[in-house]
């Protein structure tokens, strides 16, 4: 009497926890292990050969920027695509079509903002953007910036770009890499 009464127990509690997880966003995604070899690849583009690998599109929002250096053997894309979540501080959804939507993990209160700077050094430049990110081996690059009503996590990605480096978040702070 008493198994029984545990069953029913768990299988409550299963069901009640189940119902209240949503949906993982990836559930779909099958695919063999693949190989991956690339240097300093703008992010769009690893999204367009991964969508292409996994068979479904994959969309970007516009705070998704950056280029990224990445070696990888026999991972499944699946595993990529979260290592990549992780590392990029991204996430993923699906919408109402059901397109993968990759979108920026950062605070709900990332509003929109307005910078503009002529002629400053790239460590001021991601400070404009990221106050308290850390800029390693950009010495000498200098930039200018001018954005209007951008969220701070693609004026990042896009700052990112424009130097040649990978931004990644390592033990909660934002890096920004170059070359």
């Amino acid at each position: 009497m008493t198994s029984l009464f545990a069953r029913i127990l768990l299988t409550t509690v299963f069901m009640t926890s189940a119902a209240t997880t949503p949906a993982d966003p990836l559930a779909s995604v099958t695919a063999p292990p693949i190989d991956i070899e690339i240097q300093q690849a703008p992010i769009g583009d690893v999204f367009l050969l991964l969508g292409d690998v996994i068979g479904e599109p994959i969309a970007l929002d516009p705070c998704v920027g950056g280029a990224i250096d990445l070696i990888l053997y026999r991972v499944e894309p699946r595993t990529l695509l979260l290592e990549l979540a992780a590392a990029l501080d991204l996430e993923y959804r699906r919408s109402d079509a059901g397109v993968l939507t990759v979108g920026c993990a950062g605070p709900a209160d990332d509003a929109a903002i307005d910078v503009e700077l002529r002629d400053v050094t790239a460590a001021q430049a991601v400070a404009a953007v990221s106050p308290g990110a850390d800029v390693l081996g950009c010495d000498g690059q200098r930039v200018d910036l001018e954005v209007r009503n951008a969220s701070r996590a693609a004026v990042l990605g896009a700052l990112a770009t424009e130097l040649g480096a990978t931004v990644a978040r390592e033990g909660g702070a934002v890096v920004v890499r170059c070359g």
